[in-house]
């Protein structure tokens, strides 16, 4: 894996990491407004994973993937 996968691997966990914690914040405006933003940080890393011919290594997309099947748990679990 190169430095910039490895790089954006990071940073996508870390949105997961506050996506999660935007989840459990009560309800209103400041969580619609950490889940939106955490959300869509999130997204914009791992469809990165799904553009055909990014240059992106199998392993790192697969890492991506498991990234973004976690976010999609953890909004499942909270009812959302």
């Amino acid at each position: 894996m190169t430095l910039l996968e490895k790089t954006i691997i990071d940073q996508a966990r870390h949105e997961l990491e506050n996506l999660r914690r935007a989840l459990l914040m009560p309800d209103g405006d400041d969580r619609i407004s950490a889940l939106s933003s955490s959300f869509w940080m999130l997204n914009g890393f791992t469809m990165l994973a799904c553009l055909k011919d990014s240059g992106m290594s199998e392993d790192a997309a697969t890492e991506l993937h498991a990234i973004d099947r976690d976010a999609g748990q953890a909004i499942s679990a909270a009812g959302l």
